[in-house]
């Protein structure tokens, strides 16, 4: 069920619809993550494995920052839309639990289907690119290019295929079957095709990000010849792509000139205005999901704060994220729920890590990407909202569940 709600937050569209993607996208991840939730309580019961410090500390904070952002939801001046969309982030969460009770039979099927869709996407996509634009006729206003794939935009599927590129390396690089590590590694190479052709600059820090965790750990210095080589390749592939290369250019202009608000598309104003929203209710902030309709006036706000303005002239400029999901998450929930939320991911990053260098190979080898993957996450995060759409946000709260059984518990996964 949740490896159908993955592929299916990925692939569907529905072309009849003023919103094709998201919308029937995330009614895929939210009925999946639903109907797996209720399959689980069908089971039968079994002992559960000890709980370590580092889990008992983490399961608190997210359950914290949930109970906060129900608290902001109540008590939000957009009440009845906040609490709707904290009814839709607890089902979403639900798929951190999902992820821990997998078995490791249920978690490998699952990472399967995620490679699988990611690598039809970049199938698509690098169709896309060629110039065909396949048997669906659905117009793209926003992003750089027409190379979205089955998402809509080439941002966000850039941020699933750095996610996804990272779990492909990292079991090319240690899974224990050899055809499992060969698929692996063939799956490598039409992502990180697309990934270039999407040219997306916060998909590719944190995909070098990634890497280099996984790199760095498994081969400490000798990685650096390999990290280099791959840097090398990556770059021959933005040199042999003239829009990649013209992206580069472009960023790079944009550097020399101190232009940052072009330099990153445009998101000081959703930055500020996310900034504008804290100032104003720092503690219960305005409920989840009213960033949309907040963002002008605190916009505003911001630029007779600043004196300046933050104008965005291209035509998607309507902002309902602040491209930055922990901005977003204080601005709306307030910041001890962004608190209690960013405290429990980092200290099951720090009990994963530990994990990476304790215990048998194998549990080294699915802590090592795990860690990998959650940080090429938390990396895209800063400057993107990957927690905010189904196809990236599914996967990452599985990766976060199978995370915590492996970090804290006492169990031994494979």
């Amino acid at each position: 069920m949740l490896t159908a709600a993955i592929v299916a937050s990925t692939l569907i569209v529905d072309v009849r619809a003023e919103a094709p993607f998201e919308a029937p996208q995330r009614f895929a991840a939210t009925l999946g993550c639903a109907a797996a939730a209720a399959l689980a309580f069908t089971r039968a019961a079994r002992p559960g494995a000890a709980l370590r410090p580092a889990g008992r500390i983490a399961a608190l904070l997210f359950a914290a920052a949930l109970a906060a952002a129900g608290v902001s939801a109540l008590l939000s001046p957009r009440s009845g839309a906040a609490l709707d969309s904290w009814r839709a982030m607890l089902l979403a969460a639900l798929a951190v639990p999902l992820g821990s009770a997998l078995t490791d039979a249920g978690f490998r099927v699952a990472a399967i289907g995620f490679l699988g869709a990611a690598v039809v996407s970049s199938l698509l996509a690098l169709a896309e690119a060629a110039g065909w634009r396949g048997p669906l006729p659905i117009e793209s206003v926003s992003g750089r290019s027409a190379t979205g794939a089955m998402l809509g935009n080439e941002g966000l599927l850039s941020i699933v295929l750095a996610v996804a590129a990272i779990a492909a390396l990292a079991a090319a690089l240690s899974a224990r079957r050899p055809l499992e590590r060969r698929l692996a590694g063939a799956a490598l190479l039409p992502i990180a095709a697309a990934l270039v052709v999407n040219r997306n600059l916060t998909s590719a820090v944190a995909a070098a990000s990634g890497a280099a965790i996984v790199g760095f750990r498994l081969a400490g210095r000798r990685a650096i010849r390999v990290v280099a080589a791959a840097a090398l390749a990556a770059a021959a592939g933005v040199a042999a792509y003239g829009p990649a290369r013209a992206r580069v250019r472009e960023a790079a202009g944009y550097l020399r000139a101190a232009d940052w608000n072009r330099l990153l598309s445009y998101r000081e104003g959703p930055w500020v205005a996310a900034i504008e929203m804290i100032r104003d209710r720092p503690l219960l902030g305005y409920g989840p999901g009213t960033f949309g309709a907040e963002f002008v006036p605190h916009r505003l706000a911001a630029e007779i704060r600043r004196r300046a303005r933050f104008v965005n002239p291209r035509s998607d400029s309507a902002y309902v994220e602040a491209h930055c999901d922990y901005l977003q998450a204080a601005a709306e929930a307030g910041l001890p729920a962004a608190a209690a939320a960013a405290g429990g991911l980092g200290v099951l990053l720090a009990a994963l890590w530990r994990r990476t260098s304790a215990g048998p190979a194998p549990l080294r080898a699915s802590a090592l990407g795990l860690f990998a993957v959650l940080c090429a996450g938390a990396v895209s995060a800063l400057t993107w909202f990957p927690l905010q759409r189904p196809a990236s946000a599914l996967p990452l709260l599985l990766a976060t569940g199978r995370a915590w059984k492996v970090a804290g518990t006492g169990e031994d996964p494979a």
